[in-house]
């Protein structure tokens, strides 16, 4: 089964690049292993988690690829 990149960073599929980009830093200072104060392991996996969310959703084609394989309508410019 497919992540949902976008329940990872707790966002709208139709979220704005400016609110991917706030929550993705929001995230990993939250989940960041050397500030983290539960669990390092739990905290590395989410960490990589919300970096794999990011860089798909970040990225204009990438994203569309990912929507697409999710049945999720094309952005409108």
């Amino acid at each position: 089964m497919q992540k949902d990149y976008y329940q990872i960073l707790a966002i709208i599929d139709s979220a704005e690049d400016v609110v991917i980009k706030a929550a993705y830093k929001a995230l990993i200072h939250i989940y960041h292993p050397d500030r983290y104060e539960g669990d390092k392991h739990e905290a590395t996996q989410k960490t990589k988690d919300i970096l794999e969310a990011y860089r798909v959703l970040s990225n204009p084609e990438s994203r569309a690829e990912y929507d697409q394989s999710r049945g999720i309508a094309p952005k409108q410019a």
